[in-house]
């Protein structure tokens, strides 16, 4: 039997960021293994009602960071939630309720306290019983194609551990993941003119960069990045089509340690920033370009127009008739920045969706196509969120149970809706 002092101690260590990489791995294990439930029901109850205790007071934002962090680390499907449509529940009340579920086998009933009690119909994830059909597709990963200068093509995630030098700069491919380029010191060149790279993820893809600047990238599905292999000037630019997440180097080195604005084009609209983090989400098949920012503070420049954007604020460009290449004006709004980056942290958060951007995020991500089969469109919204490595047939099971019909159809790659 495992000791459970030794579990308590890990959880304490993860929580407060403390945990090293045996830590975080032997706290995972135990978590997986069952013997700890209790323990861990009774941590995430003392974390969450600590609004009550003196000192520091975890935020909505820190407490679900921790679990979420579990779920990412440990690779483990979330359980699936059927929620009745329009029903509301904070974020990190359906974490807490999930990382409970981790050692959970079987289906329960689970209580969440809002204004009242509602009991939520929780399911096991399919796995052995998914049909040969739901099996053959299968979630999204890291896959990714680099374009170099000379417009050879590389495929990324058959690539891992290779590197590539491109003038003074290196190129390295971790883990199949993370493409990361680097200045070799002592070897700049005297040429300024900007030579470019583009990485382009797949449907079913996903990909981190990390710029010549230092700055962080993560490309999301069915998405490019454009950018030069070294930044020269007095500017950053790069361009991006489909959705990335930025966490921008505010003092990139060789630049005397003074700022150098950085700027994401996109369809018409510029973002430009400082040192800041934000997400830029702009496919052609939604409704409105969207920016949100987490950290810092952004300009959204669109049609002549511009705004400023601040920390928990979301800028929507409406698309027109003519797509989103046509600027339009800039709308600002309050809004749940964890839920914009939700993917990049492995999870679908269908909190407030319609089912239509249901319908178009699991299309993305698991590559297939939705077609509606003598079927109108559900007139639905949804609440939740389940792990991107959910298996289609957990994704099926959830839209029955809101009483949508869905039908498989693997060789084509498609889900049917049908009345």
């Amino acid at each position: 039997m495992q000791n459970p002092v030794r579990f308590q101690e890990l959880l304490d260590e993860y929580a407060d960021d403390k945990a090293g990489s045996e830590e975080r791995g032997e706290l995972l294990h135990m978590v997986k293994s069952g013997e700890f439930q209790g323990l861990l029901e009774q941590h995430i109850s003392a974390t969450f009602n600590a609004e009550h205790l003196d000192g520091p007071v975890l935020s909505t934002w820190q407490k679900e960071k921790i679990l979420q962090n579990i779920f990412a680390e440990a690779r483990l499907a979330a359980p699936v939630i059927a929620m009745e449509p329009k029903k509301r529940f904070t974020i990190w009340r359906w974490a807490a309720a999930a990382a409970i579920l981790v050692t959970v086998t079987v289906g329960a009933g689970i209580y969440f306290r809002s204004h009242r009690s509602v009991q939520l119909a929780v399911e096991t994830p399919v796995n052995n019983s998914a049909s040969s059909q739901e099996e053959a597709i299968i979630p999204g990963g890291y896959q990714a194609t680099l374009t170099l200068a000379d417009q050879s093509v590389v495929a990324l995630g058959k690539a891992s551990g290779t590197a590539w030098e491109q003038g003074n700069t290196r190129i390295s491919n971790m883990n199949g993941q993370e493409l990361v380029y680097t200045e070799q010191a002592g070897n700049a060149s005297s040429d300024k003119s900007l030579v470019y790279n583009k990485v382009s993820t797949p449907r079913g893809g996903q990909y981190r960069i990390v710029l010549p600047d230092g700055s962080k990238v993560w490309l999301n599905a069915a998405s490019t990045l454009r950018f030069p292999i070294a930044f020269a000037g007095e500017e950053r630019n790069v361009l991006l089509t489909g959705e990335a997440y930025f966490e921008v180097n505010s003092h990139p080195a060789g630049n005397g340690g003074h700022k150098v604005p950085f700027t994401v084009s996109v369809n018409g609209t510029k973002v430009t920033v400082l040192g800041t983090h934000f997400n830029v989400m702009a496919y052609d098949d939604e409704t409105a370009l969207k920016t949100t920012l987490l950290e810092g503070a952004v300009k959204i420049s669109s049609g002549g127009e511009s705004s400023l954007l601040k920390p928990g604020q979301q800028a929507q460009i409406q698309s027109s008739a003519t797509g989103l290449g046509s600027p339009a004006a800039i709308s600002i709004r309050k809004t749940d920045v964890n839920s914009a980056v939700a993917w990049k942290d492995g999870f679908f958060d269908f909190e407030g969706a319609d089912f239509a951007t249901v319908m178009r995020q699991i299309a993305r991500w698991y590559n297939v196509t939705v077609v509606y089969e003598h079927a109108a469109m559900p007139a639905k919204q949804f609440g939740g969120k389940i792990s991107r490595e959910s298996t289609i047939a957990d994704l099926v099971k959830i839209l029955e149970t809101n009483g949508i019909h869905v039908r498989v159809e693997a060789r084509a790659k498609k889900l049917v809706v049908y009345n």
